[in-house]
């Protein structure tokens, strides 16, 4: 563009006549488009962050890099009013020559993060909840098996369906592992741009190892004995005097009372004929038959 003289003196270049805003939320990012400017060599462009009070430059643009396309500028900021201001420029970014400034507002309203927390229910069930996010529409909540490498959508939870309640959702069907979770807030829109950040927690699911049950005849009874398990704190000793169709628990133990010997149980209540046992290990040091975590039975069989 060439500057406009007239009696000899420079021509003030115009102001630009519009200034459109759009926000991105999610991200944080403003995306400002203007009119183009006859005879404007350069934009510049301000922010302020205190309603008008102050601003600084945040760019420069030359009108030669658009390509006769609407000229433009992205930024990215964090929560908060910004208010926007460009100017136009001749080549030699003289004040003289300078447009007036045009302003524009732009509100980024980011989404906060969610607070989430995993909870194990039992050997196949995590427990997830999380916090109320204002302006959220729905959550997505994703699921990873190998540290947070990699997640896989397991479920889209709508804000409505809550009623007002703490957001949750249950995840099943599970095996041993450690899983970490993320959910993240999304607006109407489900799109990625105003999405939150993601929340994450982790829940381990550790399955106890059967045990590997031996049952002797003894003069008194019936001897077992079975190895320790790694992360057991007790063990409930079942037996069946029907060939395995029905089992009854006849006693629970601590892990701990064993120490560093082998787990052991002497049965004196039984007469002759054939007994199936079977013994679990649970994570639990209590005499809760239906304990979360219980392995699955070791079996032994043995005649008196």
């Amino acid at each position: 563009p060439c500057k406009i003289f007239v009696n000899g003196e420079p021509l003030p270049i115009e102001a630009t006549t519009r200034i459109t805003v759009n926000t991105y939320n999610g991200g944080g990012q403003v995306n400002l488009t203007w009119s183009p400017v006859v005879g404007a060599a350069a934009y510049r462009i301000y922010r302020s962050a205190d309603g008008g009070k102050s601003y600084e430059l945040v760019s420069t643009r030359l009108t030669k890099n658009f390509n006769g396309k609407i000229p433009y500028f992205n930024d990215s900021v964090a929560n908060g009013s910004y208010t926007y201001a460009v100017r136009a420029y001749d080549p030699d970014l003289s004040k003289d020559t300078r447009g007036n400034a045009v302003m524009a507002t732009a509100t980024i309203n980011v989404l906060a993060t969610p607070a989430v927390t995993a909870t194990k229910l039992s050997a196949d069930h995590v427990y997830l909840t999380w916090n109320v996010i204002t302006g959220a529409a729905a959550y997505k909540v994703y699921r990873s098996a190998d540290g947070g490498k990699s997640y896989k959508l397991v479920a889209t939870r709508l804000t409505k369906n809550f009623l007002g309640t703490p957001p949750y959702f249950n995840d099943t069907a599970l095996s041993g592992g450690s899983y970490t979770y993320a959910v993240r807030a999304y607006d109407s829109a489900f799109l990625k741009s105003t999405r939150s950040a993601a929340g994450t927690a982790t829940a381990t699911i550790n399955v106890l190892a059967t045990p590997t049950v031996t049952a002797t005849a003894t003069e008194n009874g019936v001897n077992l004995t079975w190895n320790a398990v790694d992360g057991a704190a007790s063990y409930h000793i079942y037996r069946s005097a029907d060939g395995g169709q029905a089992f009854e628990r006849v006693s629970w133990l601590l892990a701990e009372n064993f120490g560093s010997s082998t787990p052991y149980f002497n049965d004196t209540a039984v007469s002759g004929g054939s007994y199936i046992y079977g013994v679990r290990a649970s994570n639990y040091p209590n005499s809760n038959v239906h304990t979360p975590d219980c392995s699955d039975a070791g079996m032994a069989t043995v005649t008196v």
